[in-house]
């Protein structure tokens, strides 16, 4: 990939860590054994990669898993399917694997499901639904979209 070639140099930067830790992530969470398909089991995985340096793990809640994004604004995180009423269960042997970005990159998603064999990128413009222009991407977005998307790793859909 060439990156740094668009007009937004620091989202076009941000390509490449965030491609390289989805399509590690995906590699990981592909090769691990049903049965080891549980918070634990993808924790160490991932933690024996040695993905990031510092603190590996951003903790927000007690069922997903935050890894730690390159940037603020684009959060990467692991999420079980959640079952049950009274008493949250969850199963991490379905999970959703992606970056999701909010603020300046609000519009780009990348990731993949457990019944998926291809990571995908997104940009998604919910203006047309909210009528609100707040609802567009940004152009941030768009250039991360427009540099991860060049990575043959990665489908492109688009969705506006």
């Amino acid at each position: 990939m060439v990156f740094g070639l668009f007009k937004n140099k620091e989202a076009a930067e941000l390509a490449k860590p965030i491609s390289e830790i989805l399509i590690l992530g995906s590699k990981i969470l592909k090769s691990l054994p049903k049965n080891k398909l549980n918070r634990a089991d993808i924790m160490y995985a991932f933690s024996n990669k040695k993905l990031f340096g510092g603190p590996y793990w951003q903790v927000a809640n007690d069922v997903d898993l935050y890894i730690k994004s390159p940037h603020r604004s684009v959060s990467i995180y692991v999420q079980p399917e959640l079952s049950g009423d009274l008493e949250i269960k969850s199963d991490f042997s379905k999970f959703k694997f992606g970056a999701l970005g909010i603020a300046d990159y609000k519009g780009f998603s990348a990731g993949m499901d457990y019944d998926e064999t291809d990571l995908k990128v997104r940009l998604i413009d919910l203006s047309w639904i909210s009528k609100k222009s707040s609802d567009k991407y940004t152009s941030k977005a768009k250039t991360l979209y427009n540099e991860i998307s060049r990575n043959k790793e990665f489908k492109k859909i688009e969705i506006d």
